[in-house]
């Protein structure tokens, strides 16, 4: 007799075996119902056995006894120490990248306002004039429109520090009238900045009413 295995449900094992075997087939021979668990679908093993219907369980696993894992109190201390070893690193990263960046605009921004200082006094013959300490161009703000009197836009927007304090510092020689140069400042966060005046970020130049480490000028003077 070959051996047959037949799905069926966890109850009513008995009921769905006798349905699915022909009558004689159960009278005539001695079967093993084995209910095999721990599959995919719960199957009834029909096979020779030597006592007719016995019925018993199989795993199809070996049963091992739970177990459980976990971390001990020191473990926990040393993993929380390196999360915030790298934490700290990556936030320090982080911000330093951030402080390059601001720079890099400022660097950016006093280049641009030189050009279009240049080109004013190529149309005018004379640098824009500024307070004797120095401040804003002229009469014009940072972050508004700089034009000459007869309307010509040299920018669109002078540009304003990203941080806000101090503000960028223009200060033009207005002695004798009119002005024949000019500086014009901003103030690096980064104190290792190769750039700054002097290659010395601890140089303080006055302007207005702040320092400043970094610079521009006119070709007929120094930062």
């Amino acid at each position: 007799m070959p051996v047959r295995v037949v799905p069926v449900r966890l109850l009513g094992i008995n009921l769905i075996a006798m349905i699915l075997l022909p009558a004689s087939v159960i009278q005539s021979i001695q079967i093993e119902i084995v209910l095999v668990t721990n599959v995919a679908f719960p199957c009834v093993v029909l096979q020779k056995g030597t006592a007719p219907f016995k019925m018993k369980t199989k795993n199809s696993k070996s049963q091992k006894p739970f177990q459980s894992f976990g971390f001990t109190l020191i473990e926990l201390i040393v993993v929380i120490a390196i999360l915030g070893i790298l934490a700290g690193i990556g936030l320090t990263s982080f911000r330093t990248s951030q402080m390059k960046s601001r720079d890099a605009k400022r660097k950016s921004d006093l280049e641009q306002v030189q050009r279009a200082v240049e080109m004013y006094y190529n149309d005018i013959g004379a640098y824009p004039n500024s307070t004797a300490q120095g401040g804003t161009i002229g009469s014009f703000s940072w972050g508004v429109e700089f034009k000459d009197a007869k309307g010509t836009v040299y920018m669109k927007e002078l540009p304003k520090n990203p941080t806000g304090n101090p503000e960028y510092c223009y200060k033009a020689v207005v002695a004798p009238t009119p002005a024949t140069s000019y500086q014009l400042y901003a103030k690096l966060e980064n104190t290792q900045d190769p750039a700054c005046l002097g290659g010395n970020c601890a140089t303080a130049r006055a302007c207005g009413a702040g320092t400043y480490n970094y610079g521009v000028a006119s070709s007929n003077a120094t930062p």
